[in-house]
């Protein structure tokens, strides 16, 4: 029995500004190897898959940068709140760490 099925993509079609989807028909009979595609459905130009992956790169590139600079930013905050943490440490005496329960060192 065959299987047909599809999923829709976030970019939309650069042509027509349509819903992109990628469809695959597979063969459960042993001698067909099935198909698949990627299609807009609303003018129906069918793309490659080489060149729909540069479409959609193209189209989350400010997705991706925005993500990689708030990771950074991320990584920033947990540094410098590492490096506040060990300073106050380093001001603590023995008898306060102590009494938080800390390593005296």
């Amino acid at each position: 029995m065959a299987q047909y099925k599809h999923s829709s993509y976030k970019t939309p079609c650069p042509n027509c500004n349509g819903k992109v989807k990628f469809w695959s028909y597979g063969s459960d009979d042993g001698y067909s190897q099935g198909s698949s595609g990627i299609q807009c459905t609303g003018c129906e130009k069918e793309y490659n898959r080489v060149e729909w992956e540069k479409i959609a790169h193209e189209e989350l590139k400010p997705e991706i940068e925005a993500r990689k600079k708030s990771r950074l930013e991320y990584e920033a905050r947990k540094t410098r709140r590492e490096n506040i943490r060990k300073q106050a440490l380093a001001k603590l005496t023995p008898e306060e760490k102590e009494v938080l329960g800390l390593p005296k060192d």
